[in-house]
């Protein structure tokens, strides 16, 4: 503003002019950011959860780490979430699954394995897991994918009876994908001649999954959305093998 009121006896001089154009833009360019760096604020603001990875150089460092952002908000620990899993490993991308589940609870406390099919058998299923709510099925098919989904009806043993579940999604974990299910639409289906199931054929599993190659998951066109192509979940492929299969019971605060 100084120079700006100088402009007329400096207008001549080539170096004060370009002096001047240079700090316009840089005034532009300094409130672009401001209006890049408010939408940011807003975006944060209406987001609940943040999702940080963080990989100490020394053990006693992460402790040091979470009293620092503490003083941000509550904060939860996610590191021993799928801790007893064979089919995924700490090290591996899961966090989307997690947020995901965190999204349509509240902040989870715990998750526990309750059923691993090479474990406790096929047969063992119900027994384990029937009128168990807030649970994640995760599958690693002979076609080297890893998928399932999520319900918080859980899996019932019973006559042939579909549950709706608005909270219910199935995820690929290959290419990071979550699908949720259409609001209003059956979520679960329960049989206690078949495996778990997510509606319509999305997730379908014989009562002798881990003994069959003929489980399936479904087309495009079913209840739930995202898909893309038929049999999304398992790479393209429709029937599949189970190489293993495990049920996560979660719990929240």
């Amino acid at each position: 503003m100084e120079k700006g009121k100088n402009i007329d006896k400096e207008w001549n001089d080539d170096n004060v002019l370009n002096s001047l154009i240079n700090d316009c833009i840089k005034i532009e360019k300094n409130i672009e950011e401001i209006k890049n760096i408010d939408s940011n604020i807003q975006k944060n603001n209406d987001s609940q959860y943040f999702d940080v990875m963080f990989y100490p150089e020394e053990e006693n460092n992460i402790n040091e780490f979470i009293d620092l952002i503490k003083k941000f908000g509550s904060v939860s620990n996610y590191g021993n979430i799928f801790n007893d899993s064979v089919i995924i490993t700490k090290n591996d991308n899961y966090q989307f699954i997690i947020m995901e589940i965190a999204k349509r609870n509240n902040k989870i406390k715990s998750s526990k394995l309750i059923y691993k099919a090479t474990r406790d058998g096929e047969n063992n299923f119900f027994n384990k897991c029937s009128g168990i709510k807030d649970v994640v099925l995760l599958i690693k098919s002979d076609n080297n994918c890893v998928f399932g989904g999520y319900t918080k009806v859980g899996f019932l043993k019973s006559n042939n009876s579909a549950f709706k579940d608005d909270s219910a999604f199935v995820f690929s974990f290959d290419t990071k994908k979550i699908y949720p299910v259409i609001k209003g639409q059956d979520a679960i289906r329960c049989c206690y001649c078949c495996g778990p199931q997510f509606y319509n054929g999305v997730i379908y599993l014989h009562i002798n999954f881990m003994n069959v190659n003929n489980n399936y998951c479904g087309q495009k066109n079913g209840n739930y959305m995202g898909f893309t192509k038929d049999y999304e979940l398992n790479n393209g492929t429709n029937y599949f093998k189970i190489l293993e299969l495990e049920i996560y019971h979660f719990t929240f605060e």
